[in-house]
């Protein structure tokens, strides 16, 4: 007999979903996309930052639902300790999962939302149906993993101007603010992702699913060392669109680049498995950091 349903949810979630880090990313993330339509002259209100915040976390949960649907029979062959495999949850409880998630976000556009956050939602679902289907080129978009990592990100241009219009009763527009605050957003799920995926080399399989597998250890870590500088240029940038330019703001950016190094070169000496979790994990710290300070520099600057 299995276990209450809730209970095997939530030890579902803290096997493969960060619950508390993920919260923390989209509590950031929804903060600094309404303060930054306050710094536009929109409404705003911490209600929206919990709704926003809310509505990213439960498309997260989504895709991560939705992953886990269409990957069983690989995941099955080449992970068969993941909780799914193992039974905790069924496919069955997973796709009422993924259309529960699905709906609530369905409702809050509707009933609290206005017309572009609705039009974009509509189009973000779209795009995410096509992801499901791994846009129907499955077997050529595996073979390539760059190209299914952009294919897979670029989800979040919807995402991020379906949270950015909510609650927002206005026609569209993007501004030098707006555009470098989406590019901040989309580097940021896209380092996390390398990071998440880049594993110590005795933990690969023959699936070779990873970018260490596929691309090498000193080739990911350039991308990451790449993406962290990319990632604290952008923010410079960001802030540089708002006010003017101050040497603080230029220090603190290239302070914030180089947070990530140790924790790359840790990863590329490769001495213990422990590199690579290290390796996420300090990708995220640096992650956060980023969205602190334009968070700060939104409020009081």
């Amino acid at each position: 007999m299995k276990k209450n349903f809730l209970l095997r949810l939530w030890q579902y979630v803290h096997l493969r979903f960060p619950f508390f880090s993920v919260l923390l990313l989209t509590l950031l993330v929804g903060l600094s996309v309404s303060l930054l339509s306050w710094r536009l002259g929109f409404e705003h209100s911490y209600i929206l930052v919990v709704l926003i915040a809310f509505m990213f976390f439960i498309f997260l949960f989504k895709l991560m639902v939705l992953d886990e649907l269409k990957d069983f029979a690989h995941d099955s062959k080449y992970y068969p300790d993941r909780p799914i495999q193992k039974g905790l949850l069924s496919l069955l409880e997973l796709k009422l999962l993924g259309i529960t998630a699905f709906l609530i976000e369905l409702l809050i556009t509707l009933f609290l939302g206005y017309g572009i956050s609705l039009t974009v939602f509509v189009l973000a679902s779209i795009y995410t149906f096509f992801m499901y289907k791994e846009f129907f080129v499955g077997a050529f978009i595996k073979s390539k993993l760059l190209l299914y990592l952009i294919l897979h990100e670029l989800v979040f241009v919807f995402v991020y101007f379906w949270l950015f219009f909510f609650g927002i009763n206005n026609p569209f527009t993007i501004n030098r603010s707006m555009f470098w605050q989406l590019i901040l957003f989309i580097l940021t799920i896209v380092l996390i992702e390398v990071a998440r995926k880049s594993r110590f080399k005795l933990d690969e399989n023959a699936s070779k699913d990873t970018y260490s597998a596929r691309y090498g250890l000193h080739f990911v870590s350039i991308v990451l060392v790449a993406l962290s500088c990319l990632l604290s240029v952008s923010l410079f940038l960001f802030m540089e669109s708002l006010s003017y330019l101050l040497s603080r703001h230029l220090i603190f950016s290239i302070f914030l680049s180089s947070f990530p190094l140790p924790f790359v070169l840790n990863y590329l000496n490769h001495k213990s498995r422990d590199s690579s979790k290290t390796l996420f994990y300090g990708i995220s710290i640096y992650c956060v950091f980023v969205y602190l300070g334009m968070i700060i520099f939104l409020k009081y600057e």
